[in-house]
C-alpha cells in the first residue's frame, strides 16, 4: 500500500544521481537466512477492520457502491447530513487530494494500537502521540503521511461516533459476524496445508517477525486486501480459497526491499526513465490505489514475487488471464519482473529478491524496450 513506500523520501539523494540509467555495481548478499519452518495461520472476523472498510461505502463513493449498495441503502439512512459529510470529508482528503484509500489507511495506522471495539478506536484517536510513537517502531512511518492522518483524524472521530451511535456494532454482530464464524474453520482447514513462511523469508532475504500469520476475515472490505503492521492482513470472507492465499502470500511481503538501501533505491529511481511504465503509473483508475510511483513499483514487485511463489507451490492458474484483468491491466512491471524470475531461476537459485532487483537493472535486463518485450512474449506465451 501507499503508506509501504513512503520512506523513499527519507533517503536523500540528489536529483542528478538519476538524470540517467546506469549501471550500478552489485554487492554480493549472502544467501537467505530461513529462520522460520513452519506457518502458524490465525483466522478471525474484526469489527475494528470491517468499521474502516465500511467508511469507504458510507462516504457513498461509486467505486464501493458496486459492492455495497443494498448495505448503503440500509445503513445510510440512519445517519444525520453532518455524519455523512463526516463519511464524505474522509473521502475527500484521503482518497480525491491523497490518492489513498480510507480502509487501508486508516487500518494501517490503527494497527498498531490493541483492542477491536469502536471505543477502543476512539480511546486511540483521542491519544495520537501514542499512535505516532508506536507507528515509528514499524516500516510505514513518515513525517508527511502523519500529518495527513492528523488531517483526517477529527472526521475519523466523527466518523467512528456516529457509527457507535446508530448501533454499527450491534449491527455486525447480529448480521455480520456470524457469517464470517460459519466459513472461518473451512479456510482455516485449507489455509494449514500451506506453509508459506519458509520460502517469503527465502525470497525477501530476511526473516518475517513472526511465523503466525493473522488473517482477518471481513464482509466491507471488497475488492482489496489489505497489509496491516505486523504478519496480519485483510480479506473477505467470501473470496475464493485461491484469492485468500495468494493475500496471504502477498500482503506479507510489504515492502519488498530495505528502503534505507540507496543502492536499491537508485535502481528503483532509475525505472522513472521508462516510458511504458510510467505510461500506466500515470494513466490507471485511482480507484485502485498505487497512484504514486514508489507504491505503484512496490505493488508490482510484490505481484511478481507472489506469482512466482504460489506457483512453487504447485498452485496452477492463467496468469496471463489475471494480470490482464487485475487492476485494469496496469501492472506491466510486475509481469516483466515474473519473466524474468522464470529465466533467471529466481526460487532455485534463492537469490534475494532485492539483490535480484538490483541486478536486473544493472544488467539492462529491465530496460524501458525490454518491459515492452517481456510483456509482449508473457503474453505471447514465450
Amino acid at each position: 500500500m501507499r503508506f509501504a513506500t513512503f520512506l523513499l523520501m527519507l533517503v536523500a539523494l540528489s536529483a542528478a544521481a538519476f538524470a540517467q540509467r546506469r549501471v550500478m555495481p552489485i554487492d554480493d548478499l549472502p544467501p537467505a537466512v530461513v529462520e522460520h519452518h513452519e506457518t502458524r495461520w490465525d483466522v478471525r472476523p474484526s469489527l475494528k477492520y470491517d468499521a474502516l472498510c465500511a467508511l469507504n461505502v458510507l462516504s457513498g463513493d461509486p467505486y464501493y457502491l458496486k459492492f455495497y449498495q443494498a448495505d448503503y441503502d440500509r445503513l445510510a439512512p440512519k445517519f444525520t447530513p453532518a455524519e455523512k459529510a463526516e463519511f464524505v470529508a474522509l473521502k475527500r482528503i484521503i482518497k480525491d487530494q491523497n490518492k489513498g484509500i480510507i480502509s487501508a489507511d486508516l487500518a494501517l495506522i490503527l494497527s498498531v494500537e490493541p483492542g477491536d471495539s469502536l471505543d477502543d478506536m476512539l480511546v486511540a484517536l483521542d491519544k495520537p502521540n501514542d499512535i505516532r510513537e508506536r507507528l515509528k517502531q514499524t516500516p510505514y512511518y513518515s513525517a508527511p503521511n502523519f500529518t495527513e492522518f492528523m488531517q483526517v483524524r477529527p472526521h475519523a472521530i466523527a466518523a467512528i461516533r456516529a457509527l457507535k451511535r446508530v448501533g454499527f456494532d450491534e449491527d455486525w454482530s447480529q448480521h455480520i459476524r456470524p457469517q464470517i464464524m460459519a466459513k472461518a474453520p473451512q479456510i482455516e482447514k485449507q489455509l494449514v496445508q500451506y506453509n508459506i513462511v519458509p520460502l517469503q523469508e527465502q525470497v525477501l532475504g530476511h526473516a518475517l517477525p513472526d511465523n503466525r500469520i493473522e488473517v482477518d476475515l471481513l464482509y466491507y472490505s471488497q475488492p482489496h486486501g489489505i497489509k496491516i503492521t505486523g504478519t496480519r492482513f485483510l480479506t473477505h470472507f467470501e473470496y475464493p480459497f485461491d484469492i485468500v492465499l495468494h493475500n496471504a502470500v502477498h500482503e506479507m511481503m510489504h515492502p519488498p526491499y530495505d528502503l534505507k538501501s540507496p543502492a536499491t533505491v537508485q535502481a528503483i529511481e532509475s525505472l522513472r526513465h521508462d516510458a511504458f511504465l510510467m505510461d500506466k503509473v500515470k494513466h490507471h483508475d485511482p480507484s485502485y490505489g498505487y497512484n504514486e510511483f514508489e507504491g505503484f513499483v512496490e505493488e508490482d514487485c510484490v505481484q511478481a514475487l507472489e506469482q512466482t511463489i504460489t506457483q512453487s507451490m504447485g498452485m496452477k492458474e492463467d496468469e496471463r488471464e489475471y494480470w490482464r484483468i487485475q487492476d485494469g491491466g496496469m501492472h506491466v512491471l510486475a509481469i516483466a519482473l515474473y519473466e524474468l524470475m522464470q529465466r533467471e531461476r529466481f526460487m532455485e537459485l534463492r537469490e534475494s529478491f532485492p539483490h535480484f532487483l538490483r541486478r536486473m537493472v544493472a544488467s539492462g535486463k529491465l530496460t524501458n524496450e525490454r518491459l515492452v518485450q517481456l510483456n509482449r512474449e508473457f503474453y505471447a506465451g514465450r
